[in-house]
């Protein structure tokens, strides 16, 4: 399921290795942050971590250059 949230800014990875905050115009603000290509490497990177790890888990991810990175992978715990 994709459900597009409502946002007025962005954090863009600056030279630095830090994070800048811009804001966004209402064009952005109401389109989708991932394409479907993203939505689909997700969904195979979820599906590789429940073969490896099992269910309920709490992934992290990041998107750079189209390409899908795995941050970290552990069991959600209460």
């Amino acid at each position: 399921e994709s459900k597009i949230g409502i946002k007025d800014k962005a954090l863009n990875l600056n030279l630095n290795g830090g994070l800048d905050e811009v804001s966004i115009d209402k064009v952005q603000a109401v389109r989708s942050s991932l394409t479907n290509n993203d939505l689909k490497n997700l969904y195979q990177l979820a599906n590789a971590c429940k073969s490896v790890y099992g269910d309920d888990l709490d992934i992290e991810w990041g998107i750079t250059n189209g390409k899908v990175h795995l941050l970290q992978c552990r069991s959600i715990t209460t």
